[in-house]
């Protein structure tokens, strides 16, 4: 079994925090929402900010995954495009109704980011009721839709909300051994705590 990737939390300091990583104890932008980017490597930020905002204020940081955005306008459509073309991953959690809104770009949605997606609605699984995952193809710099699907989750106990992630959960069709063990991994949910989300995750990737 491969090793998952464990989800780390930066602010704008980019400094690692476990503060903050449910989407119900902030909001971005003094709005009624919370956003996070999942970068190409299976870590995660939270934004107190616009998304696009986000990477501005950290561009030195983002460079190291090819996102450069001195040339770019300073404004959130070229940004978006230019992050979701390099790997990133862009969540938009609605207080209001409880719904996670994920973009990416198909070539680009790796098990790496899909185990962070897997960690992430796993930790915050009591506070989700929709999720939405629109996968584009990008041509150009210009996005495609080529999946799009919506899962109500409040159809699913919470434990297991993580495994009904749209593009997610059917990646793993193939894999024998993986729902066994999802099962015993939810058997002892309480006694694992914290530490659910990142199992969860690194079964998924396995």
């Amino acid at each position: 079994m491969k090793r998952g990737r464990v989800v780390d939390f930066y602010f704008g300091n980019q400094s690692p925090s476990s503060e903050k990583r449910k989407f119900t104890d902030f909001n971005s932008a003094q709005g009624s929402s919370s956003k996070m980017w999942i970068f190409p490597d299976g870590r995660a930020a939270a934004s107190t900010v616009r998304h696009y905002e986000w990477l501005l204020a950290n561009a030195d940081f983002v460079k190291k995954y090819g996102l450069v955005l001195d040339k770019l306008p300073k404004e959130e459509d070229p940004i978006r495009r230019a992050a979701l073309g390099s790997g990133f991953v862009r969540l938009n959690y609605e207080h209001k109704d409880g719904r996670l809104v994920v973009e990416a770009v198909k070539s680009k949605f790796s098990k790496r980011v899909r185990a962070a997606l897997v960690g992430i609605v796993a930790g915050n699984a009591p506070d989700l009721y929709w999720i939405t995952v629109t996968l584009f193809d990008a041509k150009k710099g210009r996005l495609a839709i080529a999946a799009d699907k919506t899962v109500r989750l409040f159809d699913y106990p919470d434990e297991q909300k993580a495994e009904h992630i749209p593009s997610v959960s059917d990646q793993r069709r193939g894999n024998k051994s993986a729902p066994g063990a999802i099962k015993l991994l939810v058997k002892y949910r309480r006694q694992l705590g914290a530490d659910y989300g990142t199992k969860l995750a690194e079964l998924r990737e396995s």
